[in-house]
């Protein structure tokens, strides 16, 4: 790679794989925010390749495309890449996607009585897998180790909003506790996956605007 006069960053990949995912939430708006970037950051990886097998750029220009490319790659890492509590890169949204995904089959297994069912849902949802071997007090031991006392290296901060604690209701959920309260909490917690939802979204979307603005420049020079 350090032979290429510009580096090969294939951005595309990643933001049409976000599109795809969320496509069918988009207004027509966020819809023409995500292909119009995409459409210009394929015309970057065009003129990249073509610099890599013709050299016309003027050393300084060259220097600077490169330069921008990166500057685009550092903003959509820091907007666009976050980790889940096993430490896979994920995509923002995806995150309370699975956990919207794995509340709701536990709710619909809690109306229809199935306690073990539901536990196991539960265990799905971001740190709770713990929760289902572990005492309360090593559960939140663990839980803090990503939340209040996060090493400085990296991966710190790129897990947000903490963890949906479900100890309790997956506790009682395993000695065959199926009440209100427990069908309470699991609501409760959908809705509130369901609110960071939205809300990834929209950074989402805001910051795949901003990565097309960046784009439009570089693209003109290439």
């Amino acid at each position: 790679l350090d032979k290429e006069r510009i580096c090969p960053i294939n951005m595309e990949r990643r933001i049409s794989g976000i599109y795809e995912d969320i496509k069918g939430e988009l207004s027509a708006e966020g819809s023409a925010v995500f292909t119009d970037t995409i459409g210009l950051l394929g015309k970057i990886n065009e003129g990249a390749g073509a610099e890599n097998r013709n050299g016309s750029l003027k050393e300084s220009d060259r220097y600077e495309a490169d330069r921008a490319l990166h500057d685009i790659y550092r903003y959509m890492h820091g907007k666009l890449i976050r980790l889940n509590w096993n430490d896979e890169m994920i995509a923002p949204h995806e995150r309370y996607t699975a956990n919207v995904s794995a509340l709701e089959r536990a709710l619909r297994s809690m109306e229809e009585g199935s306690a073990e069912d539901a536990a196991e849902a539960l265990c799905e949802v971001d740190f709770n897998y713990y929760a289902k071997y572990f005492s309360r007090e090593t559960y939140r031991f663990y839980e803090e180790q990503g939340t209040k006392r996060v090493k400085p290296s990296w991966g710190a901060g790129l897990v947000d909003n903490g963890n949906e604690d479900m100890f309790d209701v997956i506790r009682a959920l395993m000695d065959g506790v199926c009440g209100e309260a427990e069908k309470t909490a699991v609501a409760q917690a959908v809705e509130r996956q369901k609110q960071y939802l939205k809300e990834a979204v929209a950074a989402e979307i805001d910051a795949v605007k901003e990565i097309g603005k960046m784009s439009g420049s570089l693209a003109e020079r290439l």
